[in-house]
């Protein structure tokens, strides 16, 4: 029979003082190991044992709250705005890449991210991977372009510009749910609202019953639809190469109003507070009363038109051909900053206070929404961003990046689907490999050491003593305080311990806490 005892140090007073954890909420994972523990000290009787690994790191690891990213622009209102703050100004400097994943389904996609899949269109068709590791789950590959999914209800909705269809798909398994060849081809990403499926194709704004694909209602327009179309209270915004924006009514009783601008519009517009937000390549942003159609304030930007506004927290972002990022206030027009990147910017996404934004230049850059942190000068101040991918992270050209769950995902030119995220923090325990041998009367020192990356947040011992005695002074230990609180070594915990049994061995070994 043995004996044996399992001590930890540990609790709010314990962590590493000289060690900068890179982690906003220390305090709260602190409280969650002391929890986890027992709080400062416990004791493992005869026969007991201590938490698992697994047990631990599921205990400890922080949960990623957030929202679903179910079509290009967010939700149907394309404000490419979404209201989760797990990445935000404090840590999003900190951002890694998790994973670059090739499922072969081509670039020019703008992907959705629905309960832990990601889902994504290009060139080649539809692909969905698991949105933690990027390991395939299914895909379509029939040769067809997809300019981008939505994903709703259990459905993917997807047009296509090969085949000039609109269909939809499992979202589980893949498998083909309905196909309908449009009148005309559909060249913009769908939107769905209400049991609707919205999409441009040809000179077409279509309306498609969202579960059998059929078309409900169809309005031409004077020119061609590229952008996909915003859906917002009873009412379908859409650009068109004619110059034109037009508010279709959702019923498809007909248009509410139209307005014209100085350009063709392949902009997808956005829909905020009752504000609809749209580029055209006259090189101007527009915003219009959604209601009347009235023009509210237009700026000139030099944009081609291309790329569709971001709105959220009382802004408006906008990419531009320039290599800017502009940010104004949304109900002003008043500029407020620019971001300079190396090339093209694409459709920037907001999310936590933070704007993501793509460009020509290989980059992913995370910028202060607010134009204070990294900023300088006069309003329109001038911003760096807070962090960037770096140059070859990303192969090729990025697309539209979307936030969805703690994880920023972009799409580049040759199709690799790149998630960006904080570091997987949990705690796992660690000994000293083989242990100590006290005979009666000796003393000895074992030390457990962190792996790389990781510091240690507490520490311990664990000793088994031969024969019947249960006696608690069978040890006595002397705690090593030089580590890991940060003076010798903080990836560390050394622990000296004597035997105090006159007649029985000891075996015992150091134990660690670390924070990975």
């Amino acid at each position: 029979m043995s004996y044996a005892r399992s001590i930890w140090k540990n609790g709010p007073n314990r962590y590493p003082r000289r060690v900068r954890l890179d982690i906003l909420a220390l305090v709260a994972f602190l409280t969650l190991i002391a929890s986890a523990v027992g709080g400062g000290l416990f004791v493992d009787g005869v026969g007991a044992s201590s938490p698992s690994h697994s047990e631990k790191s599921a205990l400890l690891q922080a949960p990623l709250a957030g929202n679903d990213w179910r079509m290009a622009g967010y939700g149907p209102a394309d404000t490419h705005f979404n209201p989760e703050a797990t990445i935000n100004v404090s840590n999003a400097g900190q951002l890694i890449m998790k994973f670059g994943s090739n499922p072969g389904c081509g670039g020019n996609g703008v992907p959705a991210v629905v309960g832990g899949t990601v889902y994504d269109g290009g060139a080649n068709g539809l692909c969905a991977i698991d949105s933690g590791n990027g390991g395939p789950n299914w895909s379509a590959l029939y040769g067809d372009q997809i300019p981008g999914p939505a994903v709703v209800n259990g459905t993917v909705y997807a047009g296509d510009l090969t085949r000039v269809r609109f269909s939809g798909f499992n979202a589980t398994t893949g498998a083909k749910v309905f196909t309908n060849k449009a009148v005309g081809g559909l060249i913009g990403a769908p939107r769905v609202a209400n049991g609707v499926a919205y999409a441009g194709g040809g000179s077409w704004v279509y309306a498609f019953n969202a579960v059998t694909g059929a078309v409900k209602w169809a309005y031409a327009t004077g020119g061609t639809t590229v952008s996909s179309p915003a859906v917002a209270n009873g009412v379908v915004y859409a650009g068109s190469s004619d110059g034109k924006l037009y508010a279709i009514q959702a019923n498809g009783s007909g248009a509410l109003w139209i307005y014209s601008t100085g350009g063709t519009m392949v902009s997808s517009p956005a829909v905020a507070n009752g504000v609809v937000y749209v580029n055209a390549n006259d090189g101007k942003l527009y915003a219009f009363n959604a209601a009347t159609g009235v023009p509210l304030w237009a700026h000139a930007i030099n944009v081609d038109g291309l790329t569709t506004p971001a709105v959220g927290n009382g802004k408006v972002f906008a990419g531009s051909s320039d290599g800017k990022l502009y940010v104004f206030n949304a109900s002003t027009g008043v500029l407020l900053w620019t971001f300079t990147s190396g090339g093209y910017v694409n459709s920037p996404a907001v999310g936590g206070g933070v704007v993501y934004a793509s460009s020509s230049d290989g980059n992913l850059y995370a910028l202060d929404l607010t134009g204070r942190f990294g900023c300088s000068g006069t309003v329109p101040r001038t911003c760096n961003p807070l962090w960037k991918s770096g140059l070859h992270t990303i192969r090729g050209v990025p697309y539209d990046p979307v936030i969805s769950h703690g994880t920023v995902y972009v799409t580049d030119s040759f199709g690799t689907i790149y998630a960006f995220g904080l570091r997987k923090i949990q705690v796992v325990e660690r000994y000293q490999a083989g242990g100590k041998f006290l005979v009666p009367g000796a003393t000895d020192t074992s030390t457990a050491t962190c792996n790389a990356g990781e510091v240690a947040v507490g520490g311990g011992y664990v000793a088994v003593r031969a024969g019947t005695s249960t006696a608690d002074d069978a040890v006595s230990v002397g705690w090593n305080e030089a580590s890991p609180d940060g003076a010798t070594n903080p990836t560390q915990w050394t622990v000296t311990l004597t035997n105090n049994d006159s007649v029985n061995n000891v075996t015992f070994g150091a134990r660690i806490l670390c924070l990975s």
